[in-house]
């Protein structure tokens, strides 16, 4: 204490000096110091003997041979049978778990633990500094190391340690949550610990807690209540004495905000959770708070509960669901192709018999002129016999009945049809596909149906656990992300939780207990029993619009990042209809696109003729405005070839949007031979 070295450390190597003195800390004075060895990549052989390894050039004691009166001895309690136990602690995450663990060691100090999250304190402690980072796997179980050193990080540190300890005599907690509720982990533990004279025990606390920890749950609520009461009145001199309330008294565990478990990891292990045994190893198996029976219970009861609450992370979609996405894409794609080729051939047909009444009708309004060659004049000889001149009013009036009744008919022959006895849904009867009328709503729901059923079976397919027989409402987005790679939510159907959009596709999907299940086969060889559903959807929604009831009205808003599927089935299609028409459908109509009545810009149809943008289209081929723009001043037009949303022609209109464009647009009526030309060669393109 009086040299010029006193109160140093200097290190030593084969009895060397090899550095200088280096003066201890006033904190650390008095003060048991232990090594701590910094360089890597070296072996160090520490001595406990009495005497050094090499000649010092001064004398001092080695811990061996240290005075009584430096040292300071603790005294365990001798084991009962004279042998160390190392105890396996088995709890349910969030369950007791390293609260019951502190309060054990605290009444038992002659246990030590070994954990990961004792190696993270130990290593905090000793300096070792931590890159924190948001980790989406870190709990009390399992903290991110995240120390820099290799063998700390991949836990092969504590793995030696644990191996040590089983070579002392001294009793030990191996603390893993989730690896003692691990029959493979916890055959790794026993392997290491396979030290003769061990006593290997197991207690599974599972349950309702015994008295003296609940009462020790008790304690430690009163407490943390009585202080947050005591810093809120930290102004004043005395708090009041604080009681727990009934709910209070009935808690069971105390919860931390950090999980004792990931639930990125917890999802996946929930099927291999099991109950320790002898048979593994263990020389004694004890339930210190509810009997064996009562613990298996509960455990399969919580297991199952979990299963329902915890996503997997780590799930991927196999082969098997990427077959039958592909299917249905294809099926999507052929079905849309038919029902616009069923369309065009009624728009061919419907102006046939046009041009067949126009050319009725002009001899009947033509009038036989005769010329007078002295003075010029024009005399009708006929014009005494000429019938009068029908009133246009009433012709319209007529026309409009006329079209309203053959609608009516339509509808009463598609109503008596039984869209579930239909043995071809691309053709119920002349040509006409069962989803002939489908609009995008329509399209939408139809695939909201196949991928929901799809989703469903895929989900149990590839997790491959028998107690999960569906998923739960809040995951839905999740998986739907990882399978379909898109984004998914309620209010793209223009409801706001899942439990409406469940609602919308009852017939497809239903709502059992706490999770979704599909109502579908999985076995079907198509997906055409869901165009049926749809259909039957459709008619039904549609007799309520028409009795006033505007509740059952869809609102359908699939922003660009959810995009409807449909559009990239459709966007395959572009060299037989032309390339907007992918693009049409794929933006689900409501925007511009370079189209021409769902085919590609030729016959005078409203599209772009050699420019940018043109109408705006309703997804399938209708002009809803009834004329076309040019952005880029093209010759552009649009005359009776195109329907608009009212269900006619807009000559007006066509020839509005030809001026409004700044060229020379051409109008409905001055190009209207040109365009019954131009439709008769698309009609025979479809034949």
């Amino acid at each position: 204490e009086e040299g010029p070295d006193a109160n140093t450390m200097s290190l030593f190597r084969d009895g060397e000096r090899i550095s200088r003195p280096q003066p201890i800390p006033e904190i650390l004075k008095g003060k048991p110091l232990f090594p701590m060895i910094t360089f890597k990549n070296l072996t160090v052989q520490v001595n406990f003997g009495p005497l050094p390894l090499a000649e010092l050039p001064f004398k001092c004691r080695m811990i061996n041979d240290a005075a009584e009166e430096d040292v300071s001895r603790i005294k365990y309690p001798e084991p009962s049978d004279g042998r160390p136990e190392v105890l396996f602690p088995v709890f349910l995450p969030g369950e007791g778990t390293f609260h019951w663990l502190d309060w054990f060691l605290k009444e038992h100090p002659e246990f030590t633990e070994i954990s990961d999250r004792k190696m993270a304190d130990w290593c905090t402690k000793s300096g070792i500094k931590r890159a924190w980072r948001d980790a989406t796997r870190h709990s009390n179980d399992k903290p991110e190391m995240n120390f820099g050193i290799y063998a700390l990080d991949d836990g092969s540190a504590k793995k030696t340690l644990l191996a040590a300890a089983g070579l002392q005599n001294r009793n030990i907690v191996v603390m893993e949550v989730q690896g003692n509720l691990s029959k493979s982990e916890r055959a790794q533990a026993l392997h290491i610990l396979a030290t003769p004279g061990l006593k290997r025990a197991a207690k599974v606390l599972l349950g309702e807690p015994s008295p003296d920890y609940r009462q020790h749950v008790k304690d430690g609520l009163l407490k943390e209540k009585q202080a947050r009461l005591e810093k809120a009145n930290a102004q004043t001199e005395e708090a009041p004495a604080v009681e727990l309330t009934e709910q209070e008294q009935g808690i069971w565990f105390r919860r931390d905000p950090v999980p004792d478990v990931s639930p990125f990891v917890l999802g996946n292990c929930l099927a291999n959770l099991t109950l320790p045994s002898k048979a593994e190893g263990f020389e004694e198996v004890t339930f210190g708070w509810r009997p064996e029976s009562e613990a298996s219970d509960y455990l399969r009861k919580w297991i199952k509960e979990k299963k329902i609450d915890t996503r997997l992370e780590d799930l991927e979609p196999t082969n098997w669901f990427k077959e039958r996405w592909q299917v249905w894409q294809m099926e999507l794609q052929t079905w849309q192709r038919k029902q616009v080729e069923y369309k065009e051939k009624q728009k061919m047909v419907a102006m046939q018999q046009q041009q067949g009444q126009m050319n009725q009708q002009n001899p009947q309004n033509q009038q036989k002129t005769l010329t007078n060659g002295e003075n010029g004049s024009v005399e009708g000889k006929d014009s005494k016999q000429a019938p009068e001149e029908e009133d246009p009013e009433m012709k319209d009036a007529v026309e409009d009945c006329t079209d309203m009744l053959q609608q009516l008919r339509e509808e009463i022959e598609v109503q008596d049809t039984d869209v579930f006895s239909v043995e071809d849904i691309c053709d119920v009867g002349d040509g006409k596909p069962l989803f002939a009328a489908f609009n995008f709503e329509d399209w939408a729901m139809l695939s909201l149906r196949v991928e929901m059923n799809l989703l469903i079976h895929a989900f149990k397919h590839d997790c491959g656990d028998p107690d999960r027989t569906g998923i739960h409402p809040e995951f839905i987005p999740f998986y739907f992300g990882k399978y379909f790679r898109r984004n998914f939510s309620p209010k793209f159907y223009g409801v706001n939780t899942m439990e409406e959009l469940i609602g919308l596709i009852d017939d497809t999907l239903v709502l059992c207990g706490r999770v979704v299940e599909s109502q579908v086969s999985v076995e079907l060889e198509t997906n055409e029993v869901f165009v049926a559903l749809a259909e039957d959807a459709r008619r039904i929604r549609q007799r309520k619009l028409n009795s006033g009831d505007m509740s059952v009205n869809l609102q359908i808003n699939i922003p660009q990042d959810g995009q409807f599927s449909q559009g990239q089935c459709c966007g395959q299609m572009q060299q037989m209809y032309g390339q907007g028409y992918g693009q049409c459908c794929g933006n689900m109509g409501g925007c511009c696109c370079n189209m021409g009545c769902g085919y590609n810009n030729m016959g005078g149809c409203c599209g772009n003729m050699g420019g940018c943008n043109m109408g705006c289209m309703d997804g399938w081929g209708n002009n809803m405005c009834g004329m076309a723009n040019n952005m880029d001043g093209c010759n552009m037009g649009c005359g009776c070839n195109c329907s608009n949303a009212c269900g006619g022609c807009d000559v007006s209109m066509g020839q509005a949007a030809g001026s409004a464009a700044g060229c020379d647009g051409k109008s409905a009526e001055g190009t209207q031979a040109s365009q019954v030309q131009d439709q008769q060669m698309q009609h025979q393109q479809l034949q």
